[in-house]
């Protein structure tokens, strides 16, 4: 990745560019016309583990994966449809 957007500083390799101007694309931010809001920072237990240099912090950072993949159902939303027709019930999840 050798160009940065000029509108919202994503990497981009120079053949995505949209123009025979090296820093206008398309993908990230439609030449400026997507504004995203500023992120809200870390709880600062969070930021003290991922910052830190104890062993708690060090064993958290080695491990993020597991307990991002551990965690991932806690914040499942699904749309319930109750069924109208007679047998046991099948919970569905798309997507």
């Amino acid at each position: 990745m050798d160009s940065i957007c000029q509108h919202c500083n994503a990497l981009h390799f120079k053949d995505e560019s949209v123009s025979d101007r090296q820093d206008e694309f398309k993908q990230c931010c439609h030449h400026g016309s997507v504004q995203l809001p500023e992120l809200v920072p870390y709880p600062d237990e969070i930021k003290a583990l991922l910052q830190g240099t104890d062993v708690e912090s060090k064993n958290f950072r080695e491990n993020i994966r597991s307990y991002n993949s551990a965690l991932a159902f806690a914040s499942m939303g699904a749309q319930i449809d109750l069924p109208q027709r007679y047998g046991p019930y099948c919970f569905r999840i798309h997507g």
